[in-house]
């Protein structure tokens, strides 16, 4: 008898070596009996359209995308989901039929840490720290639960003044504000969320600390997963503020993405639990 040869999937990115999406998917393909041999492609940005290519070749289920990767390779793909589309940025890639199609799960993924702990965003003051892809697939997960206002905070503000552009239009319900030109009095804000991982040593920048404004019942949410507790966390609890790791939204949307490449898990809760396990043990 002829053994199946098991299907490839890799995570793109530059650099990647720090990726934990190998050890997340070898957790899933042995908990759900089906081989899957994952690897890390470093690959840069010129080297995007032949990492495709192999894709589409055959063989391949699909690709984790990430930094520097999310919104670069929406011009080498065949087609977008209406998410990837909206978000304007792709974090996973599915290949069938000789084509390549894009998806988004951050944005579902990002979600998913608040629903599983009830917390509501509707009426909602966010502070997005970061505009690239991450950022805007917060900023849509946002607008999608009707958060009042978006207060956006970016290095370089015309970064920022993109996600407005690309938001504000549809979702009319969420004002967006960009600093430091149009935050005015200072703001009360409910949650503090780090989409900016380059930023995580200086988090909670001085600057935007006079703009806005702290309250014990508010959230801060770091899409950084490593360390667990980093440094936009330990600032936050020193001011009272409950905090939210980045390993849960990795956790959330590696499960979406395996239910792209191969369909819906029957157990997701189950198994995030134990990828939770076992993430914490690797990393804690």
């Amino acid at each position: 008898m002829i053994k199946s040869v098991p299907l490839r999937a890799a995570v793109l990115g530059h650099p990647v070596a720090h990726s934990l999406s190998p050890e997340i998917f070898k957790f899933i393909s042995g908990a759900l009996r089906r081989p899957v041999r994952y690897t890390l492609m470093d690959t840069p940005p010129d080297k995007l359209p032949q990492a495709v290519a192999l894709g589409k070749s055959g063989g391949w289920a699909g690709f984790n995308v990430t930094a520097p990767h999310k919104e670069k390779i929406l011009a080498v793909l065949d087609s977008l989901s209406p998410e990837a589309e909206k978000i304007g940025a792709v974090n996973v890639v599915r290949f069938a039929g000789g084509a390549a199609a894009g998806h988004n799960t951050d944005a579902d993924g990002f979600l998913d840490a608040f629903a599983e702990r009830s917390i509501g965003l509707k009426g909602a003051t966010a502070a997005v720290f970061g505009a690239g892809g991450a950022a805007k697939a917060v900023c849509y997960g946002l607008c999608r639960s009707d958060a009042r206002r978006i207060l956006l905070v970016n290095r370089t503000p015309s970064r920022a003044a993109e996600i407005k552009e690309r938001f504000a239009p549809e979702f009319k319900r969420t004002e967006f504000r960009l600093h430091p030109d149009d935050f005015g009095p200072k703001i009360r804000v409910d949650f503090w969320i780090n989409a900016a991982p380059a930023a995580q040593d200086r988090a909670f920048d001085p600057f935007p600390r006079k703009a806005l404004k702290f309250h014990r019942q508010a959230w801060a949410y770091d899409l950084v997963y490593r360390p667990r507790l980093t440094p936009f966390l330990k600032n936050a609890q020193a001011v009272g503020m409950k905090t939210i790791p980045g390993l849960d939204m990795l956790i959330h949307q590696a499960v979406r993405t395996w239910e792209i490449w191969f369909g819906k898990i029957s157990d997701a809760p189950g198994l995030k639990a134990g990828l939770q396990r076992h993430l914490a043990r690797l990393l804690y």
